[in-house]
């Protein structure tokens, strides 16, 4: 398309992603929601760095789109490990760290550093990210099913978040069956450009993961007001720039 950016297709599709990321962390807001606009903004983070390597094809560029993914599984295992039962419900807002939070905060970041660090001294050796983000990926995947059957800080399962998570679960599955067989027929299919469908994909499926965990949140949030307000609410869906997002609607 342009002589001056490598894959054009690929870099414009990569921008989808900080797109839905900001939209995310700006519609994401209220109680309880920082670590979850901390997780819309990796994806920003991945957005900006797949393009940045898309455009140069240069391996500099991919680790700027490799390190933001690290960053952005460890923020969605974080969501997922926080979100156990609590047995009594004292209030709705999570009020300071507590020091398993802490400590967990305290690793996930460190894992993080360490592994960048490590890529950045051996730029050629593809292991290291590819072992330490498919170990975080999969540890966040089992602690994911166990979130769809038990759900969160309510102790319950969530039918919007079920969903949620189906929904991500099967966009993830299609843009990565696009992913893989594209290298095996590019020069027969190239201009489905079927890698540039698994950047689209990747957005939406971070997005509903996101809010398969948000769905969570609000669920506890609906059990604390009804336990300590006296409050009855209800989880509804909204819809901002073609992308739902869980909200709490007061039920009069």
């Amino acid at each position: 398309m342009t002589f001056y950016v490598a894959e054009f297709w690929n870099t414009l599709t990569s921008l989808f992603m900080l797109f839905v990321g900001c939209v995310g962390m700006y519609v994401t807001r209220g109680k309880n929601s920082l670590p979850f606009r901390v997780g819309y903004l990796t994806l920003s983070m991945i957005g900006v760095g797949s393009s940045a390597f898309h455009a140069t094809m240069r391996r500099e560029e991919q680790m700027l789109d490799e390190v933001p993914m690290l960053f952005a599984v460890s923020a969605i295992m974080y969501l997922s490990l926080t979100a156990r039962a609590v047995k009594r419900v004292v209030s709705i807002e999570d009020k300071g760290v507590s020091l398993r939070k802490f400590g967990l905060i305290f690793f996930l970041v460190t894992f993080c550093v360490v592994i960048t660090a490590l890529m950045f001294m051996y730029p050629e050796n593809p292991v290291i990210f590819l072992l330490s983000f498919g170990v975080a990926l999969t540890l966040t995947v089992i602690s994911g099913v166990m979130r769809y059957y038990h759900g969160g800080r309510s102790g319950r399962p969530v039918s919007k978040a079920q969903y949620a998570g189906e929904l991500a679960l099967m966009i993830w599955g299609i843009g990565g069956i696009a992913w893989c067989i594209e290298p095996h027929v590019c020069h027969k299919v190239g201009p489905l450009q079927l890698h540039a469908w698994w950047h689209m994909a990747s957005g939406v499926a971070t997005h509903m993961t996101l809010q398969f965990y948000w769905y969570l949140e609000l669920d506890f949030i609906v059990l604390a007001s009804k336990k300590i307000h006296d409050k009855n609410m209800r989880i509804e869906s909204e819809t901002t720039c073609l992308l739902p997002f869980g909200v709490v609607v007061v039920e009069k």
